[in-house]
């Protein structure tokens, strides 16, 4: 069970998403961020930029080993959403990903 790898959603730090998922993808974590285009205009130009669907939450599947690993390695990563207790993870089955 330890080795089998999950989804779990872990909650970030505000405006870090980005940063935790360039070092999760660092560490050889399997990460998803999920960002949409969308069309910005100034009063002198458009531009495209990406906006972050869920702020301050960043789905990453890993074992439960490395699970625990990451809160203490990925900084301004500071918990997992738990689900049914405070030391039961909410797992993301892969169908839904």
């Amino acid at each position: 069970m330890d080795g089998e790898k999950h989804w779990y959603v872990a909650y970030v730090m505000s405006c870090r998403e980005r940063k935790v998922a360039e070092t999760l993808g660092m560490l050889g974590y399997e990460y998803y961020l999920p960002v949409q285009r969308r069309v910005r205009q100034w009063s002198d130009r458009k531009k495209i930029v990406e906006c972050l669907v869920l702020p301050r939450m960043i789905f990453v599947r890993c074992n439960e080993t490395d699970r625990r690993r990451s809160l203490n390695d990925v900084p301004g990563m500071y918990k997992y959403i738990t689900f049914g207790g405070p030391f039961k993870p909410a797992i993301i089955p892969d169908r839904e990903m």
